[in-house]
């Protein structure tokens, strides 16, 4: 908005403003803990918020012009300082404030402090504040500054020991993997090597190591990380340090777990013959049976193979078969109705199959079981 524009705008309406009054932004980030008002009813916890910003930041050096939500969780308050504006005694409040919310509100905050200026520059300062909170890496239940933001170079993207991470990997050590993690990350946050744009590369080159890490097991990785949990915390994970912990803990500890549940052959054959058995009119692609347990089709038949014996092909016809017997034997159900019923519409190719397991065609057996 031109400067014009807004003394038009206090002469209209006439505001108690002047050009050269002096306002000070506050951008606040609100983090709800998981189960609490701000996840169950975010209305009733966005009138909780407002009641404790407003008691928190009551000074007589300044006053609230509005606090308003530009995008969920991210509230900004405009401040009107009467007298010379003092970010120390702001940094106070934020730091008084951030308790009163893990308290009151069941959430964590941080505060990012706009640099104070004339109405007149107002646009600018906003500019750059909410800037410094779209590129800011943030730790929570701490407070930001424009000024410092203001002095530092782009972060570099300097990637972690990734040869070490994937050895701690294959050694089945997920905590130290972890753990080296965090310590990068909070190294690279101690010396402000650390924005979004770093932490995305950080975070793609993490979730390809895990994923690679998987491939050579045999496990679609594509698969395994699939519904609400993941989309939620991968959505989060650059919201803060914390975020990027949660996230990185979950892809980790999914990795390790199903890595310990494919290495017992036993449970997954028993899980896919299971499947069969009870799915056994349905389209079963080698694909198909692999989705259910994120594996590899290649790797899911070998491993069938190994285990009992026979081919998985196989395996779906003898099941099948049998269940064709049993309808023939138990119902009066059509032979063409039984091959539909067992997964197969082309009636010939069943009864070639049929003759091949049992000896005697779908009408033969019939017969003979009625005897």
């Amino acid at each position: 908005m031109k400067l014009a524009d807004i003394a038009h705008s206090i002469e209209e309406q006439n505001l108690p403003y002047r050009m050269t009054d002096n306002f000070q932004p506050l951008l606040i980030n609100i983090f709800p803990y998981n189960g609490s008002l701000g996840q169950a009813d975010k209305g009733l916890f966005d009138f909780a918020l407002l009641n404790v910003l407003y008691e928190s930041f009551q000074n007589p050096g300044f006053s609230i012009e509005t606090i308003l939500e530009y995008k969920p969780y991210n509230w900004v308050a405009i401040l009107k300082w009467s007298c010379s504006p003092d970010s120390q005694t702001l940094g106070e409040l934020c730091s008084a404030f951030i308790p009163k919310a893990n308290q009151y509100l069941k959430a964590d905050a941080c505060c990012n402090i706009a640099l104070p200026g004339r109405l007149e520059n107002i646009s600018p300062i906003v500019k750059q504040l909410l800037n410094m909170n779209e590129e800011i890496v943030k730790c929570r239940n701490q407070t930001f500054y424009v000024e410092s933001f203001n002095r530092h170079h782009k972060a570099d993207y300097v990637p972690p020991n990734l040869s070490r991470l994937e050895e701690l990997l294959n050694q089945n050590r997920p905590d130290a993997f972890l753990n080296e993690t965090t310590q990068y990350l909070k190294a690279n946050l101690n010396h402000q090597a650390l924005d979004i744009s770093v932490l995305s590369l950080f975070r793609l080159d993490i979730v390809q190591l895990v994923y690679s890490f998987l491939k050579t097991k045999g496990i679609q990785a594509h698969k395994l990380y699939t519904g609400r949990m993941n989309d939620q915390l991968l959505a989060h994970s650059l919201n803060s340090v914390e975020d990027m912990e949660e996230y990185l803990k979950y892809l980790v500890n999914t990795a390790m777990e199903y890595r310990d549940f494919a290495e017992q052959p036993k449970s997954i054959v028993e899980q896919i013959k299971q499947y069969i058995h009870t799915h056994c009119g349905d389209d079963l692609t080698r694909n198909h049976l692999a989705e259910i347990v994120y594996l590899n089709p290649d790797y899911l038949a070998r491993l069938f193979k190994k285990e009992t014996g026979v081919s998985l092909g196989s395996y779906i016809i003898q099941v099948r078969i049998a269940a064709a017997k049993h309808l023939l034997e138990t119902t009066r159900m059509s032979i063409y109705e039984v091959a539909k019923k067992v997964g197969y519409a082309n009636y010939s190719y069943f009864s070639k199959l049929f003759k091949q397991e049992v000896g005697l065609s779908p009408n033969e057996y019939k017969r003979g079981s009625k005897l």
